[in-house]
């Protein structure tokens, strides 16, 4: 039995008023009705249901579905009995598969699981806690408990569920076009299924369809809770939305006025009908800021995405048993850019747009002047923020990328060396901006008693890689720089708390310490 190919949908967004058609209209390869009609892939159903959601601003979640791999069902005339049902245009199909989806106000299916974990809480008096958060978003609502048929049930709840009836159901289907009824009456019926099913049983030759008939609720199906554009402040971002951003960080645009400016000029050139209190296309500041943080994390292979991580420890670990090498760093995936299996990429990144965007803001307001000769070198709002030269600012930037090989002891030996390189950069850099700084006081400051001979990197049990975020630099009269990254910023042994390099007067790297 073959299958025909049938391209996806193209990819809309429109909003549509109780005087327009809905605008899932043009996918439906045969119309039953404005609510109901057959499309011809998967992706079309699920376009529609994306439609849907933004039309109405509403959102569904799946309640049941009768088998696994919806979509892609197979079909048997041997495994159980099934049932032939004739469509609209008088092609024979059988139902393979269901998929009912609730609105996110319908029926809440775990109440008796939430009461049983509610009254856990109440006899171990976690309960307490939890009330006094509940409170705070609802000042109203009180949680009563008594005793039916023996058992602690709780009253009262905060919840989003209002019992709300209406439901999309997709049914995928397996269509018979060449025993499509010439003459609708009831004989034909009766005697074209049974030549049907014989051929099935006797595994000839059939041309098969698969399809999907979709079914979406009218507006007026909607009870208890409100729907329309107004809603839409709570919708999540759209993927659409969240894959322009994921581009532009990767070109290196990574402030958040300019992305939130980028991003409505992209809405309103594709998706003209969306309504700005739309969030799920028009996010404010806060909840671009967020994103862009976990996309960056996301293409740098960190904790927001371990799951490469996993396999890997155990065979880093062998090798640096095995070799005998003094430290060792875990490779970074990056969706956007190839690399080898056996290469480290490690970027030293400064977050100059934090400081940027600041400045954008009080160009804004007016209330003073953009710093032309200062960057911020903490990526944490809610830190001091440490400013430096801009010949510092661009030491950074010549520090951005350095490429390790792990397989070895040469190679790790070459990769100290780079280390060390790096590290000798930052000292002369302190160096020139004491001398810079001094000068302008009129005095010349001994350097032989400042020159630094140590350099120690502290941080966390990591065994993931990220770029090495500097959050403080200080430069005391004790010799030595501490540079403090965060806490899963610098990869190393998950076993191995810090790492310590120790420098020589020429600024070679004299020892390397693990700190367990």
């Amino acid at each position: 039995m073959a299958e025909d190919d049938v391209p996806e949908a193209e990819h809309v967004i429109c909003e549509f008023s109780s005087h327009e058609d809905p605008p899932w209209i043009p996918l439906f390869s045969q119309k039953y009705t404005n609510y109901k009609g057959l499309v011809n892939t998967l992706a079309d159903a699920k376009e529609i249901l994306r439609r849907l959601e933004v039309s109405t601003c509403t959102r569904y979640a799946v309640w049941n579905t009768n088998k696994k791999n919806f979509g892609l069902t197979e079909f048997s005339p041997f495994a159980r009995p099934f049932r032939i049902f004739w469509g609209p245009d008088l092609v024979p199909y059988v139902v393979l598969n269901r998929k009912v989806l609730d609105c996110q106000h319908g029926r809440d299916r775990k109440v008796a699981w939430k009461q049983k974990q509610r009254a856990l809480k109440i006899l171990s008096g976690d309960e307490e806690k939890a009330a006094v958060k509940r409170r705070k978003r609802d000042p109203n609502l009180k949680a009563e408990t008594v005793m039916q048929n023996g058992e602690l049930i709780v009253i009262g709840k905060w919840t989003k569920k209002y019992d709300c009836p209406a439901q999309v159901i997709f049914q995928e289907i397996l269509r018979f076009p060449e025993y499509k009824l010439i003459k609708n009456t009831k004989w034909t019926e009766i005697t074209t299924v049974r030549v049907l099913k014989k051929d099935l049983k006797a595994l000839k030759n059939i041309t098969c369809v698969r399809g999907f008939i979709v079914s979406v609720p009218e507006n007026n199906q909607h009870q208890n809770h409100v729907i329309g554009p107004g809603i839409g402040m709570w919708r999540p971002v759209e993927p659409q939305i969240l894959n322009w951003m994921q581009a532009m960080i990767a070109e290196g645009l990574t402030s958040v006025l300019k992305m939130r400016k980028n991003l409505r000029h992209l809405v309103k050139e594709n998706y003209p009908n969306v309504d700005l209190s739309n969030s799920a296309f028009y996010p404010n500041i806060k909840t671009i800021a967020y994103h862009i943080h976990l996309i960056r994390m996301r293409l740098l292979g960190t904790k927001s995405d371990p799951k490469h991580l996993e396999p890997q420890k155990g065979r880093f670990r062998k090798e640096k048993d095995e070799e005998q090498c003094d430290f060792f760093l875990l490779p970074a995936q990056k969706s956007l850019m190839p690399y080898n299996e056996h290469e480290v990429i490690t970027e030293v990144s400064e977050a100059i747009q934090d400081f940027e965007d600041m400045q954008d803001h009080k160009d804004m307001d007016g209330s003073s002047e953009p710093l032309t000769t200062s960057v911020v070198v903490t990526s944490t709002p809610t830190k001091p923020l440490q400013v430096v030269s801009q010949e510092f600012r661009d030491l950074l930037l010549q520090m951005q990328s350095y490429s390790f090989s792990v397989k070895s002891l040469p190679a790790m030996q070459k990769a100290k060396a780079e280390v060390e390189q790096a590290f000798t950069n930052l000292k002369r850099a302190c160096v020139r901006k004491k001398r810079n700084a001094a000068s302008s006081l009129g005095s010349t400051p001994n350097l032989k008693k400042r020159k630094v001979e140590r350099i120690e990197v502290k941080c966390e049990k990591v065994v993931d890689l990220k770029p090495l975020t500097l959050k403080q630099i200080t430069y005391p009269s004790t010799r030595r720089i501490i540079v403090n990254s965060r806490s899963d910023s610098l990869s190393i042994p998950h076993e191995v708390a810090a790492v310590k390099l120790e420098l020589t007067d020429d600024g070679s790297i004299l020892n390397i310490a693990e700190y367990m």
